[in-house]
């Protein structure tokens, strides 16, 4: 969900790879439900492998990891790491996994839209800060 945000967001200012330590086969069926939501399919993308990127040469490596403490991967050729945290919604049960999924679409919407103002702030506008 986060490398569609920045997709989507940062347009062509942003090359973006997505991976993951313990990738799925396909995406969670209710991230591609709560994406499509807001316009963005999710349908044909294929969870990949972050081994598959070794070797590779990054600027910035956001790291999306969960709140419990597990231990972020470490990641080579990357000049920075950032790490953000979210509740894992796909380890919620019934009824509220939707919701536990469109709470971390939308902050992920925030953080990514912060991280690109920040990064790309127009003509004589500051970066933004976070909404209190």
């Amino acid at each position: 969900m986060a490398a569609a945000w920045l997709r989507q967001v940062g347009g062509e200012h942003f090359d973006v790879d997505s991976a993951g330590t313990q990738p799925a086969p396909l995406p969670h069926p209710v991230a591609v439900a709560v994406m499509d939501e807001v316009g963005i399919d999710l349908s044909g993308a294929r969870p990949r492998s972050s081994a598959d990127l070794r070797g590779a040469d990054y600027d910035l490596v956001i790291v999306l990891a969960p709140r419990d403490g597990a231990e972020s991967p470490h990641i080579d050729g990357a000049r920075e790491v950032a790490s953000w945290s979210f509740d894992d919604p796909a380890s919620i049960d019934g009824a509220q996994q939707v919701q536990a999924f469109r709470r971390v679409r939308d902050e992920l919407r925030t953080r990514v839209s912060l991280f690109v103002n920040a990064t790309l702030p127009g003509p004589g506008t500051p970066a933004a800060t976070p909404e209190e």
